[in-house]
């Protein structure tokens, strides 16, 4: 009752507290920082970067992400978060 837990990848689960996650803690960060969402890029591969993407101006999925948090990216990389260039 006092935790969740997010897919990270096929075989890991990110347990925390109820109403923390990558989103929210990216939220209190641009708020702080004096930032608009709209001005903001998140970078994901699954389920626990989903609240980013939702949160961000730009949302963008590797690759080789789970095809669920794909369809909340705007953007999908060429390559994958296996390759050193990736994200770039």
């Amino acid at each position: 009752q006092h935790f969740t837990g997010e897919k990270s990848w096929s075989n890991r689960i990110d347990f925390a507290s109820i109403g923390n996650t990558k989103g929210a803690a990216l939220a209190q960060l641009i708020k702080r920082k004096g930032i608009s969402p709209e001005h903001v890029v998140a970078v994901g591969d699954h389920h626990n970067d989903i609240s980013m993407l939702k949160l961000v101006g730009m949302g963008v999925a590797m690759a080789n992400a789970d095809d669920s948090l794909k369809g909340h990216a705007k953007m999908i990389t060429r390559r994958n978060n296996d390759d050193d260039h990736g994200v770039a």
